[in-house]
């Protein structure tokens, strides 16, 4: 924190504006309603986890000015929670045919709710950020009409959001980004796998373009701390069209397939996907609730473990239970 001080640069959890949207009580943390205006997203009940205001949450947009990084050209950032089955020096290598214009290299394969099948279903690199939780976007049959609150959001449970939401977000993101807001043409990613190229990020100056976007969280009041929207939706807003796909990166030699920590094997087979989808992964994420390590994977699906059992616990190569993976098939649940 020093080093970053004493180049001017005070990082978001020395401000005094920090940690002031949350009350903490017996049971934790939680949203402190009083805080929201008319500019507020209110997050869903289950939205609640202050690990999205932690330093380290924060850290990563402070990574190219740090001393111990400054003379980089690039940073391979992993989440603690993937198995990486691949050559990680083919990742490294991608910086050099990332593409004009863009500063991180990310996983676009996405997933989402499928109203034709009723489940979780993947929608590949076709995502766009116009139907996404994380910006307070409508979902599935919803309109933007729909989510304003009633009553302040004093009883909501689920997301409701302030009469100017929209329009203060779409006004900021012009302000801040130089460009018009527009969520459907911006491709949805996921961390958890990331490639910074260090110096396209400083020439872009988007540690100083991201203290701007933090600014406007705090004194619009937009995101409450401990919401999957402070943490996953200000990056959305700072890097849209900043993101290249790891797949487009690196000639389709790398796919970061993530979700292997709420998915089910029904989800695969509604897809069309077999135990191929996982050999085939450069990265295997086990993001969501469930953990391979937390009560002995439970929650997630034998197949779904191979990696982790097999490179973690037993210290296997990735050629020895190749063949494992590739033979799993899944079935759709009657």
């Amino acid at each position: 924190v020093q080093d970053l001080m004493a180049k001017g640069i005070r990082p978001v959890w020395k401000w005094a504006e920090y940690n002031t949207t949350v009350i903490y009580d017996e049971t934790g943390a939680h949203f402190n309603k009083s805080w929201a205006n008319e500019n507020t997203a209110h997050p869903d009940w289950w939205d609640n986890n202050t690990m999205h205001m932690d330093p380290l949450n924060h850290l990563r947009f402070y990574i190219p000015h740090m001393s111990q990084f400054e003379d980089l050209e690039r940073v391979l950032f992993m989440d603690d929670d993937l198995v990486i089955q691949g050559d990680v020096k083919d990742a490294w290598d991608t910086r050099d045919t990332i593409p004009k214009g863009k500063v991180l290299v990310n996983a676009c394969e996405i997933w989402g709710y499928s109203k034709e099948k009723k489940m979780m279903a993947y929608e590949g690199r076709d995502k766009r950020l116009s139907d996404t939780y994380s910006l307070a976007q409508p979902q599935r049959d919803q309109t933007r009409e729909d989510l304003v609150c009633h009553d302040g959001g004093l009883t909501a449970r689920y997301t409701c959001v302030g009469s100017n939401f929209y329009s203060n977000l779409a006004k900021r993101f012009k302000e801040i980004n130089g460009f018009e807001y527009k969520p459907e043409a911006m491709q949805a990613w996921n961390y958890g796998f990331t490639l910074f190229d260090l110096q396209a990020w400083r020439d872009d100056k988007l540690t100083e373009k991201y203290t701007l976007w933090m600014h406007a969280i705090y004194d619009d009041h937009i995101f409450p701390e401990n919401s999957l929207r402070y943490g996953l939706g200000v990056p959305f807003l700072l890097l849209a069209h900043k993101i290249s796909c790891w797949n487009d990166a690196s000639g389709g030699k790398i796919n970061i397939r993530d979700g292997f920590g709420l998915l089910k094997p029904e989800n695969l087979a509604a897809s069309g996907f077999d135990g191929n989808f996982i050999a085939d992964s450069f990265v295997v994420h086990y993001n969501g609730r469930a953990k391979p390590w937390i009560n002995q994977g439970e929650g997630i699906d034998e197949t779904f473990m191979m990696p982790y059992v097999n490179t973690v616990v037993k210290g296997k190569k990735f050629k020895t239970y190749e063949e494992g993976l590739r033979k799993a098939r899944f079935h759709v649940a009657n």
